[in-house]
């Protein structure tokens, strides 16, 4: 399967999966591929958000990190998880400080991370 292939089998499936439906909802206060400029201590740096949104229903804003990533051969879908929670809880968790800086109307900032090839959502705590 080309790079192609594997990009539009994401899609498809990202489309048949409910959880994938609610991410790419059309909304009012939606974004894909945000680009956040920060200061650090090197300058000025580029932060891209894969999507965020807020909910019509909860009022959340959510900062979704899309992952393509899978189990390592003999590793359970558990420990997958577990490894790529903390792998990439600070990035997100630093979109959403971000995000609840520049949103003040919204009361809540949560993050989590959508693995389309599993159909899995995972919100971050």
């Amino acid at each position: 399967m080309d790079a192609q292939e594997k990009v539009n089998a994401l899609i498809r499936r990202t489309l048949t999966d409910e959880r994938g439906r609610w991410i790419l909802k059309r909304r009012s206060h939606a974004d894909s591929e945000l680009v956040l400029d920060t200061m650090a201590e090197e300058g000025m740096e580029s932060r891209v958000v894969d999507r965020t949104f807020v909910d019509d229903d909860t009022g959340i804003r959510w900062v979704v990190d899309y992952k393509t990533s899978q189990p390592m051969a003999g590793e359970s879908m558990e420990q997958f998880l577990k490894r790529e929670l903390t792998h990439y809880r600070d990035q997100v968790m630093h979109y959403v400080e971000l995000l609840a800086q520049l949103d003040e109307s919204v009361v809540e900032v949560r993050g989590g991370l959508y693995f389309p090839v599993h159909s899995i959502w995972q919100p971050l705590a």
